[in-house]
């Protein structure tokens, strides 16, 4: 069943998160939290140039939260390195809602979109 496809790769990735830990040099950071549960990801990205535009060569993050707060970051993290910024930019919250199959309650939600909105402060930053 494909609700089963998506939990199982929820829990991977809230289990062994990719991308975790802050990089030897970012060219940029930001952070973001929900007070309301104690969540915070801090998400860390290095720049280079493709082209006449900017890629995130490589993302990472650290932080502390529940499972789908670090699936989340984890997730984001992979679908954003080696992208265009302009690609990353044009992510939406229903795309990282999409990681989890929209089987998310209103305040989960909140928790996935901690990484995507600490990605937004990033981007701005370039």
């Amino acid at each position: 069943m494909a609700h089963d496809v998506y939990r199982e790769h929820v829990l991977d990735h809230g289990r062994h998160p990719r991308n975790f830990g802050k990089p030897a040099k970012a060219d940029a950071s930001a952070h973001d939290a929900n007070m309301s549960c104690g969540d915070e990801i801090t998400l860390y990205a290095v720049f280079s140039k493709k082209g006449k535009e900017k890629i995130i060569k490589d993302a990472a993050f650290e932080g502390r939260g529940c499972m789908i707060c670090i699936a989340a970051a984890s997730m984001l993290t992979e679908q954003v390195t080696g992208k265009k910024i302009s690609v990353a930019s044009r992510l939406k919250e229903k795309d990282i809602l999409a990681f989890f199959g929209g089987e998310l309650t209103a305040s989960r939600a909140n928790c996935a979109l901690i990484s995507y909105n600490a990605l937004g402060k990033l981007l701005s930053q370039r």
